[in-house]
């Protein structure tokens, strides 16, 4: 009876402090006029590319562990040497080949078994042809090895990424002030100046990949490590189809004043 009787004592405490609370203050976090939120996007052609590919055993079944007294990582080494060979014959330089390998990388099987080692190769040139040309090298020598390329994702880079975000920034802002704009129109009232502005977090690339949606990644929105923690290679697949580029999105909220009457100060 006494544990019934503190409940409805809080519970009545609770209401009351409810109701003594000013209007006001609870409606301190609504906007006071016209909030929109203007969406823009820049995109230019990439001047550099970071290619990955997943190199796996051509065959299905699970990773063959270390034996005792063998190197991990040792044996999946030497038996991508013809592909590095093949690479390097391409026209690629040993350094601009980052290598990582193992028994088993990541945690999803390609279409040929569990992954041996990602090669990550950096390139100054970001033509499409010209991936093309390192993954066919690649493949030719992963046949030559009885391997198989899993899977390629790449991620483009610009020399300014200022440039791109700011443009897509102004975007952003100008849509912003239109939607406000017709917002007025429909509501029968008149926008005033400018109260408010906060950035809001920016669209991003989705791709569709054997494995579901994967996210994109360039050199001026890279990805997080914990959006690649699902797989063992980061960013969307290599679409020779696709044009090289970089693209940035914007998202910006713009707060007005409201008025009934015409002696507001319009948006623009």
């Amino acid at each position: 009876m006494r544990k019934t009787c503190f409940v409805q004592t809080i519970t009545t405490t609770l209401l009351a402090t409810l109701l003594l609370v000013p209007a006001a203050a609870l409606a301190q976090d609504a906007p006071a006029g016209i909030s929109v939120v203007g969406y823009g996007q820049a995109s230019a052609p990439a001047d550099s590319a970071t290619l990955q590919m997943v190199i796996g055993d051509a065959y299905f079944g699970g990773p063959t562990p270390a034996q005792p007294g063998e190197t991990p990582g040792a044996k999946e080494r030497v038996a991508i040497v013809p592909i590095l060979a093949s690479l390097v014959n391409a026209g690629l330089a040993e350094d601009d080949i980052e290598v990582l390998v193992g028994p088993y990388i990541g945690d999803v099987y390609g279409f040929g078994g569990p992954g041996i080692a990602v090669l990550t190769i950096e390139l100054s040139d970001a033509e499409v042809q010209r991936l093309v040309e390192v993954v066919d090298a690649a493949s030719a020598g992963a046949a030559e090895a009885r391997l198989m390329v899993i899977g390629v994702s790449v991620s483009y880079g610009v020399d300014d990424c200022a440039a791109l975000e700011r443009e897509a920034r102004e975007q952003a802002i100008a849509d912003a002030r239109e939607r406000a704009d017709l917002q007025a129109e429909l509501l029968g009232v008149t926008v005033g100046g400018l109260e408010g502005s906060r950035d809001l977090p920016a669209q991003e690339d989705w791709a569709l990949s054997f494995y579901g949606p994967v996210q994109s990644s360039s050199a001026c929105a890279p990805i997080r490590l914990t959006d690649a923690a699902f797989g063992p290679h980061a960013g969307a697949g290599f679409d020779p189809t696709a044009e090289a580029e970089v693209t940035v999105y914007a998202q910006v909220e713009l707060t007005f004043g409201m008025s009934s009457g015409a002696e507001a100060t319009p948006t623009s």
